[in-house]
């Protein structure tokens, strides 16, 4: 009987142990797990069906910020678009032809450090 007591509170305590090293290793890594970037080369170019705009837009601290500007003949208004924790525009622009069809005009802008938007995220 102590044997199994014995053995019992060892895989216990081993699964304590790992368990606790995987909270550990969960917080100290979630930045990297939810936020995916894709990053693109300053010098990289868009390819789209549609006509666009590139834009880049300056933040209050110097942070340059790249977008993609998608315009339609006589607009209805605009679509501001934000593509959420991973990819970049380059991916996310082919929703501009959805918006674009039914007469709105059509902007997304990457996040700090996403595509070729400067600065960490």
């Amino acid at each position: 009987m102590q044997l199994l007591k014995f053995i019992l509170t060892r895989i216990i305590l081993l699964f304590a142990i790992i368990y606790f090293l995987a909270i550990i290793f969960l917080y100290f890594s979630q930045e990297s797990l939810i936020f995916r970037p894709t990053i693109l080369a300053k010098d990289f170019k868009y390819k789209f069906d549609s006509d666009f705009e590139e834009v880049n837009i300056s933040s209050f601290d110097k942070t340059n910020l790249n977008g993609l500007l998608f315009k339609v003949k006589d607009s209805k208004g605009l679509v501001f678009f934000l593509h959420g924790n991973m990819g970049a525009v380059d991916s996310w622009g082919k929703q501009a032809a959805f918006y674009n069809s039914i007469g709105y005009d059509f902007f997304i802008i990457d996040y700090r450090g996403y595509g070729k938007s400067e600065g960490e995220n």
